[in-house]
């Protein structure tokens, strides 16, 4: 299936923002409320007026976002998602791939621009996902799914971003985890440097024009082991409820990220990624 993805979006307009040097991890961006034609766009949570790229992403602003996208303007988001293979269905060997067209934005005017930063107005599926955090995240070079074990050739491989740009979106992404404002801290391992990022997406009603109420679709793209990226981990999750918190949550920290966490910490041995401690105070939730 194809998802609106939320705020994994995020960090594909930041990416495209250091390519081209529009700006870096320290720039300030507006993040007041504000009006694209006659949606009011603004946070959940509290911001500065100000804050840098490096707090919209760890912080996930809606706002800080769209002022984002639309300093890049439409070619330029157009280009990131084209390159990151968001605009069209994944090459994989499985049948099932072929269903996986993303649902893209009849037209890219501003307000497109601002939703599509972070992930609504546009649907893609999770391998999408997993394809575009893995291009960001490994150097910059393309990917192409497969089921197929074969031995890639380092040396053919397509570079399409620069390892700059990859070395400050995974600096991002383990802010994401490791920052205590982070909205994915839940996903913060003491075995496994883990980075990452949080998307929660309202969800679309099959009857009516418009959005559930309180109904969302969950994921998180994970990378891991951060200091040397060898996988990316996506995850969604639909209609999640975290019921064992004072007031029950929806959100991605509070639900699908704890659970990718899990996952690595799970698999990384399977995968022969020695874990950061093995003293025996940590071994006892293994």
């Amino acid at each position: 299936g194809v998802y609106e993805m939320g705020s994994t979006f995020k960090i594909f307009s930041v990416a495209q923002g250091l390519e081209e040097n529009l700006f870096d991890l320290d720039t300030s961006f507006n993040t007041e409320p504000f009006f694209v034609g006659k949606k009011k766009f603004k946070d959940k949570f509290n911001f500065d007026s100000e804050v840098t790229v490096r707090e919209i992403i760890v912080r996930s602003s809606n706002v800080g976002s769209a002022r984002i996208a639309l300093e890049l303007g439409k070619e330029n988001q157009k280009k990131i998602l084209k390159k990151l293979g968001l605009l069209d269905p994944v090459p994989f060997e499985l049948i099932e791939a072929k269903m996986t067209a993303p649902l893209n934005p009849p037209d890219w005017k501003p307000l497109t621009l601002a939703t599509v930063s972070f992930g609504h107005s546009i649907s893609v599926s999770l391998l999408h996902l997993a394809r575009a955090y893995s291009i960001l995240t490994n150097g910059g070079f393309d990917v192409k799914p497969t089921i197929i074990k074969k031995n890639e050739d380092q040396d053919i491989r397509k570079r399409i971003f620069k390892r700059e740009t990859s070395h400050k979106i995974l600096e991002l992404l383990e802010a994401v985890v490791s920052d205590e404002r982070g909205t994915g801290r839940s996903a913060n391992s003491v075995y496994y440097g883990i980075g990452g990022k949080t998307g929660t997406a309202d969800k679309p009603s099959k009857k009516t024009k418009g959005y559930l109420e309180e109904k969302v679709i969950s994921n998180f793209a994970g990378v891991f082991p951060i200091g040397e990226p060898r996988y990316v981990i996506a995850a969604l999750l639909d209609e999640p409820e975290n019921t064992f918190k004072e007031k029950t949550c929806r959100f991605s920290g509070c639900t699908v990220a704890p659970m990718v966490k899990q996952i690595i910490e799970r698999v990384g041995p399977l995968l022969g990624i020695i874990p950061f401690k093995n003293d025996e105070d940590n071994r006892s939730d293994s």
